[in-house]
């Protein structure tokens, strides 16, 4: 490896001491500084960077509480012999996390859980709260090595927990669908860390393929996911791929016939939310006049299954005679459905397994791009799906 002083100076950090650190052990990490080999001395890289020796002298000691390196008055600073097996991860969120989804953000957090201990790794889940005490374990197994990998499935608007949790020196994955536009933590930029994505424009394209297979031409959508995020409001990339779909297929999709949480006052933090604002919502649509309202209906996502159908029933609509429906599903959750209709939706499982595969690779070494996890679409005729 060609040390280079010019990186080092512009990695993003807090200080000079820190970006030697996380310059340093990035690259030990990536293997780009193989086991045996000397970094340069403490005075050298002091000169090159025109700092004190026992600056940088400070800057390494961190490496050296973490086992990547070991210091030999005979050889200098080496890096160190490492078993290359992840035996540790944490898999954190946030208490107030569990309130959205709460039934998903369970068996996604068992399900990592589950697979982490199948490959021989053991799993430490850190709850965290307002007062960050998790996230201070966290950051004290990290610096010490207890664990080598942080797993955080779930953000939501976390957006400080995400830039702390990413600073830390282990790998480190992300589901990023949940960050809002424009609202994105600024993450080092040569930190090993990966993202779990959520590609909507396949669920879009998969969602609106469903409806018009069944013979739909306008349609609908109700959305738990907020039209307008961020500080400076942007609509979510959901909505305009869900929009872009529907135009590329021919389906007519009005303004009014989104149904989607507005502001954050409406997000929906319970399951009793989640009902009410799905009987709502589907109600003021189907209270429209039959040539004013859609044929067709994409549900998303689980949580608002039970309150649109009972707005069905309640209104009399028959499926698929009166109305067209496609309802999101992740596959391991029991969820009913007015048969037949098209589900659209993912496997948990298959999303755990994504999360953990991405901070072991990160682990050995490998840059691993972010992963998105497949959707698939069934036909739902009132069998399990």
């Amino acid at each position: 490896m060609i040390f280079d002083a010019d990186v080092i100076k512009a990695t993003v950090a807090s200080s000079l001491r820190e970006s030697v650190t996380t310059y340093f052990r990035d690259a030990i990490l990536r293997g780009e500084i193989p086991a045996g080999q000397a970094i340069p001395p403490t005075r050298e890289l002091a000169t090159l960077l025109d700092t004190s020796s026992p600056n940088i002298h400070h800057a390494l000691a961190p490496l050296v509480k973490e086992g990547l390196i070991v210091r030999s008055k005979q050889r200098g600073t080496i890096v160190n012999e490492r078993q290359r097996q992840l035996t540790c991860a944490v898999v954190y969120v946030h208490n107030y996390t569990f309130g959205y989804l709460p039934q998903f953000q369970a068996m996604l957090v068992e399900a990592i859980g589950q697979e982490l201990r199948r490959r021989g790794i053991e799993c430490r889940l850190v709850i965290d709260n307002i007062t960050r005490y998790g996230f201070e374990q966290v950051r004290q197994w990290a610096e010490l090595g207890t664990i080598q990998g942080i797993i955080m499935p779930f953000a939501g608007r976390d957006w400080e927990s995400i830039g702390d949790i990413a600073a830390l020196p282990v790998p480190a994955v992300f589901m990023t669908g949940q960050v809002a536009p424009g609202n994105q933590p600024r993450l080092p930029k040569r930190r090993v860390i990966s993202l779990v994505d959520t590609d909507w424009r396949e669920l879009g394209r998969q969602a609106v393929a469903g409806l018009k297979q069944q013979g739909a031409s306008r349609i609908g959508l109700i959305s738990s996911i907020e039209f307008m995020v961020g500080e400076e409001p942007h609509e979510h990339p959901f909505y305009s791929h869900f929009r872009q779909a529907a135009g590329e297929a021919g389906l007519e999709l009005r303004p009014e016939w989104i149904q989607a949480v507005a502001t954050e006052r409406e997000y929906l933090r319970t399951p009793a939310m989640s009902d009410r604002f799905a009987y709502d919502r589907c109600s003021r649509l189907l209270a429209l006049a039959p040539e004013a309202r859609p044929d067709g209906l994409f549900i998303f996502s689980d949580a608002l299954i039970n309150g649109s159908l009972l707005a069905l029933l309640q209104h009399g609509v028959a499926v698929p005679d009166d109305l067209r429906l496609v309802v999101y599903r992740n596959w391991e959750i029991d969820a009913v459905a007015l048969p037949p209709c098209v589900m659209v939706g993912l496997s948990v499982a298959d999303t755990a397994s994504a999360f953990v595969t991405s901070v072991v690779a990160q682990f050995n070494g490998k840059r691993v791009a972010a992963v998105s996890v497949p959707y698939e679409t069934r036909l739902y005729q009132g069998e399990a799906p």
